[in-house]
């Protein structure tokens, strides 16, 4: 009598989920490096003082609240 094993296919062997591990990656490396990049330049090269830094953090996080907001509100009564 022979027995088979099966083996279990691991997510590392998945060339889709490769894909989405490293471009997202790529993607929050680059986040990342433009979260602090900005700031410093702006202090560096522009002399910004603690409130234009503030404003410009702010100028930021704009899209996420106006577009998160509106687009939450739309997926919810479409989707």
């Amino acid at each position: 009598m022979e027995t088979t094993t099966a083996q279990k296919e691991t997510l590392w062997r998945n060339p889709n989920f490769l894909k989405l591990w490293t471009s997202e990656t790529i993607s929050q490396f680059g986040s990342q490096f433009t979260g602090l990049a900005l700031p410093l330049t702006a202090i560096i090269i522009l002399n910004a003082n603690s409130t234009e830094l503030g404003i410009l953090v702010f100028a930021g996080s704009i899209p996420w609240l106006v577009f998160g907001l509106l687009v939450g509100v739309w997926v919810d009564r479409h989707g």
